[in-house]
């Protein structure tokens, strides 16, 4: 069921990304969606939806990770995310 769930709001923010780029943060510019691979020395994680934005005319990422329930290395893993996402596309 949790797949079912991701995917599901894995398809709603694809069908509009600058609807939820607004949502999320006002003012920001969706650009494109960024590549979702991302590596560190041992394994390969995929976020739940990574895309390329403008905000004040500085370039930067935007990542959501969907959950249907708690799940307590969440921390960890957008943290995870977000080291490995700035280092892949060299922006905040």
């Amino acid at each position: 069921m949790a797949k079912q769930w991701d995917d599901s709001m894995k398809r709603l923010f694809w069908a509009e990304p600058q609807d939820f780029v607004s949502w999320l943060m006002p003012g920001a510019e969706y650009i494109d969606k960024a590549k979702l691979e991302l590596k560190n020395l041992t394994r390969t994680v995929l976020p739940d939806t990574l895309y390329k934005i403008k905000v004040d005319a500085e370039l930067g990422m935007l990542h959501a990770e969907f959950q249907k329930r708690a799940d307590p290395d969440m921390a960890n893993r957008v943290w995870e995310y977000n080291v490995l996402a700035t280092l892949e596309h060299k922006c905040p």
